[in-house]
C-alpha cells in the first residue's frame, strides 16, 4: 500500500516540482523547503500571536479544548508568544 508522502513524491517527480519543493540540506538529508522568504511558521506564528491577549487566547483554548486533545495539540507556544496584560 502507497502512502501519501509516496504519491507526493511521485507527482512532484512526474511534474517536475521536485526541487520547487524539497532540498537536501548540508548532511544530505531531503527536506521540504522553507518558503521564498525563508520565514517559518513559527515567525507567522509568533508575529501574529504576539498582539493577542493572552486572556484571549486562554478563553479560545477553552472553547477548544476538547479538540487540542483529540488531537494532541498544545497550546504552550502560543501562550507564550502572546501578550502579557
Amino acid at each position: 500500500m502507497e502512502t501519501l508522502e509516496e504519491e507526493q513524491l511521485f507527482l512532484a517527480t512526474k511534474l517536475n516540482l521536485l526541487d520547487a519543493l524539497l532540498t537536501v540540506n548540508s548532511t544530505g538529508l531531503l527536506l521540504h523547503n522553507t518558503n521564498p522568504n525563508g520565514r517559518t511558521e513559527h515567525n507567522y506564528a509568533q508575529q501574529y500571536y504576539r498582539d493577542v491577549p493572552n486572556q484571549l487566547l486562554q478563553d479560545v483554548y477553552m472553547l477548544y479544548e476538547k479538540d487540542f486533545r483529540l488531537f494532541d495539540y498544545s497550546p504552550e507556544e502560543y501562550f507564550n508568544f502572546a501578550k502579557m496584560t
